[in-house]
């Protein structure tokens, strides 16, 4: 049988002061996205794990490329220093740089796209509720048994437990 239950502990913290985290060593507030990032939880080295950039960084990112005559090496020392960034820091990389400058040449914009495609039907915040709804009265049922009875594809509800809600499955195991 399987059973969800929700995690307390979260990979990231976001926007919360440095005193108010109880980091452990594997653990290191990122400078340009005030989030929390934990290697070991997930597996990953430290340099593994992807930062994603705001926009102020991708417009000084930009800006400074023009300046310098398009300079990626020169834009990351810069970018170092502007945003305080130690030694061993991660700055974007040419490539992206490079990137941020071609899709400001081509849409005149440093804003991330819209994703194409179809927009979500199944996973709706009225589908969410009903799953959210049905685990809380009858949380022993498994996920598949719950897919049955709101007609729910078995991976659309797996989905909407791991992704919105936050719950994990395991197996209680009866050892001997």
């Amino acid at each position: 049988m399987e059973t969800f239950f929700k995690n307390n502990g979260s990979a990231t913290v976001g926007q919360k002061p440095l005193d108010d985290l109880n980091l452990a060593p594997c653990r290191h507030l990122c400078r340009w996205c005030s989030e929390t990032c934990i290697a070991g939880e997930s597996g990953l080295k430290p340099s593994v794990i992807m930062h994603r950039w705001s926009v102020e960084h991708r417009a000084f990112a930009v800006e400074t490329f023009f300046k310098n005559n398009g300079s990626t090496t020169v834009t990351q020392h810069v970018f170092r220093r502007h945003f305080d960034i130690g030694r061993n820091g991660k700055v974007p990389t040419r490539q992206t740089i490079l990137n941020w400058v071609t899709q400001f040449r081509t849409t005149a914009s440093i804003v991330n796209k819209k994703p194409s495609g179809c927009p979500q039907t199944v996973r709706t915040p009225e589908n969410v509720r009903r799953v959210s709804h049905a685990f809380q009265r009858s949380p022993q049922r498994s996920a598949r048994r719950h897919s049955v009875a709101l007609r729910l594809s078995p991976t659309t509800v797996r989905r909407i437990l791991h992704e919105e809600l936050k719950f994990h499955p395991f197996k209680i195991k009866v050892e001997q």
